[in-house]
Formats: structure tokens, sequence, C-alpha cells
């Protein structure tokens, strides 16, 4: 029984110290060619419900702690016809 007691003693200091798993992840934009989110600016992990980009539009981001990366882009525009060698990516 004592051994039980000093395992939940010990589970319980965990909690309270904070050592569980993080409960989010941050995301770090590092390509972008939205104005208002330049590369190097933070969002949180729920901007995927909220964030709403304009034609041609994309940002990418990198996935703290787990430095996945993620695109986020919105409707496409219609293409040209034919080759597209040489065009830049559309500004949004």
């Amino acid at each position: 029984m004592s051994g039980l007691l000093r395992c939940l003693a010990v589970f319980v200091l965990f909690l309270s110290l904070g050592l569980t798993a993080p409960s989010h992840a941050e995301m770090l934009v590092i390509e972008s060619n939205v104005q208002e989110y330049p590369a190097g600016t933070h969002l949180p992990d729920d901007a995927e419900k909220w964030l709403k980009l304009g034609a041609n539009c994309f940002i990418r981001v990198l996935i703290l702690p787990s430095n996945a990366t993620r695109i986020f882009e919105g409707p496409k525009s219609q293409r040209p016809k034919g080759g597209t060698r040489g065009m830049s990516r559309a500004e949004c």
C-alpha cells in the first residue's frame, strides 16, 4: 500500500509542476505572400479555424515543437493556358 501512495504522490507532484506534455502547438510563418502574415510571425495553433486567405494566397508555417511544416492556401485563380515558365508566385 505504501508503494501505491508513493506513486500517487509522485504523479500529483508532476501534475502540479506542469511536467505533462504541452497542450498546444505554436506555428511560425516561414514563407508567405500575405502582407498581414510576413515571415517570422507567430500564429496560435487554432489559426486554421479562423485564417481566411484570398485567391493565390499562401502561408507556409513551421509547427513547433514537432518541426513539421504545413502550407495554408487560398483558392486558386485560373492559370493561363500553356506554360508558366518564368512566372513568379502571384502576390496576394
